[in-house]
């Protein structure tokens, strides 16, 4: 998390992911600081080659990524997600504030505008995708006009998920070094919550399209008699089962929603 980033070669994680697709593995991540900036230099490969190289491998698993930063998050890289049966359409993009200036003083090389311009994008070439984000409230120096900005965003983009943090300083970090922290707890505390309401509104008004649809479950769960997984969209969801179904694909037909969970029968 500190210092330049170093990237695997290509070579090496194709490799790996034969391997762990032969053992019978059913999902694999890309995990990185910042999975878009990869790039091994040597075979000339980037992070939207690196998805299609690996979605192109015989075998019935997933591919799911994270974390990926608006500012490179390429045109190429999500027509390459649209194409593919094997790449999971959930987008986990940092949003972390709204407003142009706190954006600045984190030093994320984007705008509101540029994000919101991303994420339209994002909907048109995957109108299926479930989107979700990072924020942090009480960033130094987070006037009551910027975090209206970020308000603004949170209901425009409707996110499906969201990690919404406050503010602490950490030591050896700039942030720490250049601004005081002036946002008071209580008020870190009360603006932690207005985002909080809002992502339940909309994760459950984003859940509720899932109504009477049939979709495919990677079960990885069991107990008191109800089986759970994960949807190709990241949404959780739980029907009666058993435990011989975990590490399968199954496929439910979802009977009710909530917030940040859908619930139905086999199919």
């Amino acid at each position: 998390t500190r210092g330049r980033e170093i990237s695997l070669s290509s070579q090496e994680i194709i490799k790996e992911v034969e391997s762990l697709v032969n053992q019978g593995f059913k999902e694999i991540f890309l995990l990185g600081q910042n999975v878009n900036t990869y790039r091994d230099q040597k075979n000339k490969t980037d992070f939207p080659e690196l998805l299609r190289f690996i979605s192109k491998i015989k075998g019935d698993f997933w591919l799911r990524f994270v974390s990926s930063n608006p500012w490179d998050m390429s045109l190429r890289t999500i027509k390459v997600i649209a194409a593919s049966d094997k790449i999971c359409q959930y987008v986990h993009l940092a949003l972390q504030s709204g407003s142009d200036k706190i954006l600045t003083r984190m030093n994320r090389r984007y705008n509101q505008r540029r994000y919101l311009k991303l994420i339209k994008r994002i909907r048109h070439l995957l109108p299926k995708t479930a989107i979700g984000t990072d924020i942090i409230v009480g960033f130094p120096g987070e006037t009551a006009a910027d975090f209206k900005a970020t308000v603004a965003v949170m209901k425009k983009v409707k996110f499906d998920l969201a990690f919404i943090a406050k503010y602490s300083p950490r030591d050896g970090t700039a942030a720490a070094k250049n601004f005081i922290d002036n946002v008071s707890p209580a008020e870190k505390k009360r603006r932690e919550k207005i985002l909080t309401k809002i992502l339940t509104q909309t994760a459950a008004e984003n859940n509720k399209k899932y109504l009477d649809e049939t979709v495919e479950v990677l079960v990885d769960g069991f107990a008191g008699g109800m089986s759970s997984g994960k949807t190709k969209t990241y949404k959780t969801v739980k029907f009666k089962g058993s435990s011989e179904l975990i590490g399968k694909t199954v496929k439910v037909k979802i009977a009710t929603s909530q917030a940040f969970g859908l619930s139905g029968n086999l199919v």
